[in-house]
Order: C-alpha cells, then sequence, then structure tokens
C-alpha cells in the first residue's frame, strides 16, 4: 500500500487489453508482440521480453530510442506519455551496448500518477515500478524484492518470472476514507496491515485508541503523542514510535503535520 507524499508515478500492473492492443499497434518497435500477445497471453508476451537475449532487446530496442531521445532531451514529451518514461530509462540506464529490457515494461504497464494524499494498494504478483516522486509505504512482510530491469540493482529475471501474476490490472486509487475523528484511512483487501493519516493544523488533537501494537511515523511538521503519562515528541531525527494498546492516544501538532498510523486491522473501525 502507498500513499503519495508528492506528485508520484509509477507503473502498477499490465494495461487492460484493448489498451494493450492500442500500444503494440502504434509503437512500431513493439508490433512483433501484437501476434505474440494475441495467440499467448500476457504470460507469453512479457516472458518472451523478459527472456530475450540482450543482442536482440538492443536491436528492438534501439530504433525507438533513436526516436524519442531526442524528443525527451527537447522538452517535448509529457509524463503521462509511455515516450517521456522510456526515454528517461535509455538516458539514464542504458549505454551503446546495453539497453535495458525494462523499457518494455514502460509500454506494457498502465502508468499512473497519484496526487499528494492519493494511495494505491498493490497486492502480490503485481508487477510495479516506482519512477519520481514520494511516497509512503508499508507492506507485509518479506524477504524479497525481484527486479526485472529499471535498476542498476541486482536483476532477477527467473525467480520474477515465477511470481508474477500475467493478467490485466485496472488501477483503482484511493482518495481514503474520513473517519469522524478526522484520521483517513485507506482501507484494502490486505489482513496484515492498514495504514491511516492524521492530518494536523497547528494546535490541532487528535485522539485514537490503540486496538494492539501500533507504528506512528511522522511525514511532515512536529508532533507531540501522548500515551498515559508518557509524551513523546515526533520531529526530524525521531520520527517514528510504537504505540501498545490500554491507554488512548492523543496527537498535538506544534507546527502543521502529517502522521501515518500503521495497524493490524484486527477489528472494524468506526
Amino acid at each position: 500500500m502507498i500513499v503519495a507524499l508528492s506528485d508520484f508515478w509509477l507503473l502498477h500492473g499490465f494495461k487492460p487489453a484493448e489498451e494493450l492492443h492500442d500500444i503494440l499497434l502504434n509503437v512500431p518497435a513493439l508490433r512483433f508482440l501484437q501476434s505474440v500477445f494475441i495467440e499467448q497471453g500476457y504470460a507469453g508476451m512479457y516472458k518472451l521480453v523478459m527472456e530475450m537475449p540482450q543482442e536482440e532487446v538492443n536491436r528492438r530496442l534501439q530504433p525507438l530510442l533513436d526516436e524519442i531521445i531526442p524528443a525527451y532531451t527537447a522538452g517535448e514529451l509529457d509524463k503521462d506519455s509511455e515516450d517521456f518514461w522510456a526515454a528517461r530509462a535509455g538516458v539514464t540506464y542504458c549505454d551503446a551496448h546495453f539497453i535495458d529490457r525494462g523499457i518494455f515494461s514502460v509500454y506494457l504497464f498502465n502508468i499512473v500518477k497519484l496526487k499528494k494524499g492519493e494511495g494505491l494498494f498493490q497486492d502480490a504478483g503485481v508487477p510495479h515500478a516506482y519512477l519520481e516522486g514520494k511516497n509512503m509505504e508499508i507492506m507485509a512482510n518479506s524477504d524479497n524484492v525481484l527486479r526485472g530491469g529499471l535498476t542498476r540493482k541486482h536483476i532477477d529475471v527467473k525467480e520474477l518470472m515465477k511470481h508474477i501474476i500475467p493478467e490485466a490490472t485496472f488501477p483503482d486509487v484511493l482518495a481514503g476514507e474520513v473517519l469522524s475523528s478526522g484520521e483517513r484511512v485507506y482501507r484494502t483487501t490486505a489482513t496484515e496491515f492498514e495504514l491511516s493519516l492524521f492530518e494536523l493544523e497547528s494546535g490541532q488533537t487528535m485522539e485514537f485508541q490503540p486496538a494492539g501494537a501500533e507504528m506512528l511515523l511522522l511525514a511532515e511538521g512536529i508532533t507531540a503523542g501522548s500515551s498515559g503519562e508518557k509524551t513523546i515528541l515526533l520531529q526530524a531525527g525521531q520520527p517514528a514510535a510504537i504505540v501498545f494498546p490500554g491507554a488512548a492516544c492523543s496527537l498535538t501538532a506544534t507546527e502543521k503535520s502529517l502522521v501515518f498510523r500503521a495497524v493490524k486491522p484486527v477489528h472494524i473501525r468506526e
């Protein structure tokens, strides 16, 4: 689950079939994938580009980069265009002998823009890549990150292909549900976590009742958190705290603040 702290751009799951057919038809460098997608679906198409020999990746994508990079450097491309992010990847990750195969994914995946405060849930197996901006992220306990491109970090295509879900994704941007207390909750199907936030003006106080061990993380401002007789100041250098059930907690902002709350959803919150 992510919540944007600024304008935030990302790739999120495979495009729906109609949009993907349109892309494959109108980007000359990708037309060879049209018949593969029709015959073998998302799984066959993605397997082909991810396991393609590097020499063929270079041959397929070089004409595309030759076309879009000049437009990118001239400032002629918009961020809602696949060409913008593909060209940026070409400038950032590629050289004369290596073109990052993740550029295929820029065209095959949904491009999503979140505004500050908007959220997006990404279930297990949904491929994604963060392109630009800042966000708050919470995830279930995991000991792996499987990368397939658009990075200088370790890439493990073989393992990635074992876990990816090859189907269309329809992005569902979440505005969050504002409770009577003023807390904004981002509800998902995840049973491991729930993320919410408090937006506090200077001098404002909000109260909540922990149902279990919970975490608070300050993203902006300065806020005092109190539980029973104990008070802790959340600020730069000390932005996080853990709270336990047994006493009501309160947050009091000394300046305009943004505080996130991470809980395990063990009950229905009002």
